[in-house]
């Protein structure tokens, strides 16, 4: 768990939660959120940070529907939700409410200048590859051969060398060595 407590009046902030499972979609409550966060800081006009935190497995559809609200100029920073076990038993907290399947998103407004960085400490590989067959988020071939063939191959068979063969969950053990996809402009 992480807490942020800042006292000032030179900032204006705005908590907004809701569970994804009251909505049609995740991307719908990305806009919902954003919005109630927003109306939390009584400010008009778009924020200039914005603090998310996300249920696994809906991260890009949370953020599309942020991005409805506030448009794409506004940094978002945060991330997923996680437990120790990788079992689903992730929380968010927004306000009183406590959500399985949710997400709690921090509008912030201010006169001040904003810095912020970004840093991911993962280095660019040279492996490429396109996925050919998928569901959702699970991966099943990449360029026609088996996802965990090739990823195994990629890691110098040190994620999913014995999962290739029992199955499961290789999500803790992948988090050294993410895939990345390439997004166009």
């Amino acid at each position: 768990m992480a807490l942020l407590a800042v006292a000032t009046e030179n900032i204006s902030f705005g908590v907004g939660g809701v569970s994804i499972d009251d909505f049609p979609s995740a991307r719908e409550a990305g806009k919902a959120a954003i919005q109630a966060a927003i109306d939390a800081t009584g400010k008009k006009g778009t924020p200039k940070l914005v603090l998310i935190t996300g249920s696994v497995g809906h991260e890009e559809e949370l953020l599309a529907g942020i991005e409805d609200v506030i448009g794409k100029d506004v940094p978002v920073l945060g991330g997923s939700a996680g437990d120790n076990t990788i079992t689903g038993e992730w929380k968010q907290f927004a306000n009183e409410n406590v959500y399985s399947n949710g997400i709690s998103v921090t509008a912030i407004y201010t006169n001040l200048k904003i810095g912020w960085a970004y840093e991911a400490g993962y280095i660019r590989s040279k492996n490429r590859g396109t996925v050919t067959r998928a569901d959702g988020r699970i991966i099943y071939e990449i360029d026609n051969r088996p996802a965990a063939e090739i990823y195994n191959g990629w890691t110098g068979g040190t994620v999913v060398a014995e999962k290739r063969e029992t199955g499961g969950s290789i999500l803790s053990d992948t988090s050294y060595y993410p895939l990345a996809k390439i997004i166009k402009n």
